[in-house]
């Protein structure tokens, strides 16, 4: 019995938003308890799941890929369930990807673009195609989701995606939505702060609303009411200055009160948006990381940058080199280290000894070493979240490669 079959659990009754980590359970890739250790390292470092469960060695970036593809054709309807398992049962025994399975069993992939994030925004004119390129090159080295590199390279806003994911959503679950439709609700997106009214003659809208989507229960809203009423301050103000929401949260119910006021959504649509952007945030989870729960090997590898070949090119050279085994022995101060493996263990949750290391056995990218230790050092000084950091340092990567590989 393979590996599959013995760890698939044929489970028909998936809820229709096909979560990523119930599908990598139903695959037979990964066990219950996978997904714990994921979203525990997923909700403390503010990465993605996919991403941590790599971090973790739970899974490869390459078998990530295909259960992110599979979920999307399973959200599209392009293929059910029973073709979803029979495909990755075909891909685990023949190790091939998961489009080549579908291919193997006679699947017809014609709508795969149909409703992809990517093609939404670029027909809706939100974005144009050299960017999708950049958009998607990035989201594929750093592994993060699309949608997040796009805000985070300010090629949309994060309403703009909100909206989006929301479109999405309701033409995956059959409602028609014509070309001209969707620019006209991406357009409304657009709003800026600048442009809203007052938060003290519309505070009674905005309260209705957070209660409404579940931000904030009518006590909480009531005691922030009779407080920010002795300061003076706007309400949605006083709920941000109080850790009541966050302040992407109020921009958000900001935009939406004004087009619900300007009778450009409904009430019961700007509600679900508000819902949405809160079941995204909580996937995200908030960034407050310590060296303890967020290491510098863990940014790197998170990266994608400190991969198996590379950790494989240091253990190599402290084997071969024991006058530099000595000295980051005596940089870590540590002597349960009793070999090389251990000792790479532990200077990967060492910073300074990490970053020494590695600059010693690859010289040649020095630049691309201070650039990571730099951004890692923003992430802990709370400059810049995980994932901002992860796409900068892609791009910064990249474009360091790019130059030293011009001819002369």
């Amino acid at each position: 019995m393979s590996t599959y079959e013995r760890r698939s659990k044929k489970n028909p009754a998936l809820p229709p938003d096909f979560r990523l980590g119930q599908l990598l359970i139903q695959f037979g890739i990964v066990t219950g308890e996978d997904i714990s250790r994921g979203l525990r390292l997923s909700s403390g470092a503010g990465l993605p799941l996919g991403k941590a469960l790599v971090l973790l060695d739970c899974i490869s970036d390459m078998v990530l890929q295909d259960v992110v593809q599979a979920q999307s054709m399973l959200r599209d309807g392009l293929i059910d369930l029973s073709q979803a398992n029979e495909a990755f049962e075909i891909s685990s025994r023949m190790k091939i990807s998961i489009e080549k399975a579908l291919v193997v069993l006679e699947v017809r992939l014609g709508g795969l673009d149909c409703t992809r994030l990517g093609n939404l925004l670029k027909a809706s004119h939100k974005i144009k195609k050299d960017q999708l390129e950049v958009g998607l090159r990035v989201a594929s080295n750093s592994g993060l989701p699309l949608g997040q590199v796009l805000v985070e390279l300010n090629f949309i806003s994060q309403d703009t995606l909100d909206v989006t994911l929301r479109l999405q959503r309701e033409l995956r679950e059959g409602e028609p939505i014509s070309n001209r439709a969707l620019k006209k609700e991406l357009r409304k997106a657009d709003i800026t702060l600048p442009q809203l009214p007052t938060l003290d003659t519309q505070k009674v809208m905005l309260g209705e609303l957070l209660v409404e989507s579940g931000v904030v229960d009518s006590t909480a809203l009531e005691r922030a009411l009779n407080a920010q009423q002795n300061n003076s301050m706007p309400l949605g103000q006083f709920l941000v200055e109080t850790n009541v929401i966050s302040d992407r949260i109020l921009k958000l119910a900001l935009n939406l009160q004004l087009l619900i006021f300007n009778k450009k959504t409904t009430r019961e649509s700007a509600i679900l948006t508000i819902k949405q952007a809160l079941e995204q945030a909580a996937k995200q989870g908030d960034f407050n990381p310590s060296e303890d729960s967020f290491s510098f090997g863990d940014f790197l590898t998170a990266s994608n940058y400190l991969n198996i070949a590379r950790e494989q090119e240091v253990v190599d050279k402290l084997e071969q080199d024991a006058i530099l085994c000595a000295r980051m022995q005596r940089m870590l101060q540590d002597k349960s280290a009793q070999d090389v493996r251990s000792l790479m263990k532990i200077a990967l949750k060492n910073k300074a000894v990490l970053r020494s290391l590695l600059i010693e056995v690859m010289p040649h990218e020095r630049e691309v070493l201070d650039c990571a230790y730099v951004l890692y050092l923003m992430i802990l000084q709370k400059k810049m979240t995980s994932c901002q950091a992860i796409v900068d340092f892609t791009i910064k990567r990249n474009r360091i490669m790019c130059a030293h590989q011009k001819p002369a």
